[in-house]
């Protein structure tokens, strides 16, 4: 997949967070009843997509596919930050605070090429030596209308399509 990184990337990680993650106040609004328990610190370690606000819904991975596939030009994308408590895991120590512009469809095609290797690898006990992609990623495009999710998580039906991802659409 070629790629580019962007000019000026802690800007655009800043407006991504401002149009897509949920301060501290709003996220407590928002979640009112359980969020008492946990202080600022701990909130700033969260993944960024647990903080997007109620317009943010799980896709299927086969969506999340199909609706990058259906982009044109190219897209941006980011990873998680590196403040997050699962950096250990999240492969950030080659992921700085980049942000990079790829084709959307290139993108698709490395996302679902690396998502199912690491599966069917980790089903033999091996995992994929030097990916490309980080195990969480954000991906928009320079208007910041919209947002797509690929987590490392997946639903419990734990098949290799059952990657959760999420869609926000402002």
């Amino acid at each position: 997949m070629r790629c580019r990184l962007l000019d000026n990337p802690d800007r655009l990680r800043q407006k991504f967070r401002e149009t897509f993650v949920l301060n501290y106040d709003a996220f407590c609004a928002l979640h009112s009843g359980w969020m008492e328990r946990y202080d600022e610190a701990h909130y700033a370690k969260m993944y960024l997509w647990d903080r997007f606000g109620p317009e943010s819904r799980q896709i299927s991975f086969a969506e999340a596919l199909s609706f990058l596939k259906a982009r044109g030009g190219e897209v941006w994308f980011l990873t998680e930050d590196p403040e997050c408590m699962a950096a250990d895991f999240c492969r950030l120590d080659k992921q700085k605070r980049y942000v990079a512009a790829a084709s959307p469809a290139e993108l698709a095609a490395l996302t679902e090429y690396e998502w199912f290797t690491e599966y069917e690898l980790a089903g033999q006990g091996r995992y994929l030596a030097d990916p490309v992609l980080p195990s969480d990623f954000y991906v928009f495009d320079e208007s910041f209308r919209w947002c797509l999710v690929f987590t490392h998580e997946t639903d419990w039906d734990e098949t290799p399509d059952s990657r959760v991802c999420f869609l926000t659409v402002k």
